[in-house]
């Protein structure tokens, strides 16, 4: 079972549209959703458990029951985002099979999760960001510049990797979710990615 975990695990992240059509064609549905809601969820809390984000203290376990809840309405946020837009613009998904396929894939994206904590690890960024968000600004800043260059570059790439790793697993399902070629789904989410940011 852990073997057959692993093996679909690294098909979904290299071959992502492979991986999608696998679940399509094994049928999963609500039953099998829960179960990768479930499962992306505990993954997450024992990485994060495992390689907590350098300068954010731990404040006890927390309630589970309400992270699996918030947990849920995120993984339904992105379902929707995967079947909606994508079914406006002419794809061919239905909802019965873009929930569940998409819940699969957020189990894949978690599993990529250790690159990007490995980076928190080396500079504290999620800390200087709350700092930033709480108005204290130069604080933010007094911290940031603490941090050495060799962190902040460490960080960039292990966070780097994570962000394009997931827009491509991403990427393949909506292309296999829809119909789409793979190609163009890609130049989508890369560009949305990069530029939205600039535009808000």
């Amino acid at each position: 079972m852990i073997a057959w975990f692993f093996v679909n695990v690294m098909e979904g992240v290299l071959t992502p549209r492979r991986s999608a059509r696998r679940m399509l064609k094994l049928g999963v549905g609500m039953r099998e959703a829960g179960l990768f809601i479930l499962l992306s969820y505990l993954l997450f809390a024992i990485f994060v458990l495992i390689l907590p984000p350098k300068g954010l203290v731990a404040e006890g376990q927390g309630n589970h029951f309400m992270g699996v809840i918030s947990w849920t309405l995120v993984v339904l946020l992105i379902a929707w985002f995967a079947w909606l837009p994508p079914k406006v613009l002419g794809g061919s998904g239905s909802w019965k099979s873009v929930f569940p396929v998409t819940a699969w894939m957020i189990v894949l994206v978690v599993m990529m999760l250790p690159l990007g904590l490995l980076g928190l690890q080396a500079a504290p960024v999620l800390e200087v960001y709350r700092l930033a968000a709480q108005g204290d600004v130069q604080a933010a800043q007094d911290l940031l510049a603490t941090v050495p260059e060799g962190d902040l570059m460490t960080f960039s790439v292990f966070a780097t990797i994570c962000t394009i790793g997931s827009l491509w697993v991403f990427s393949g399902f909506i292309a296999e979710l829809h119909g789409f070629p793979t190609w163009a789904v890609v130049l989508v989410m890369f560009a949305l990615n990069f530029f939205l940011p600039m535009i808000l």
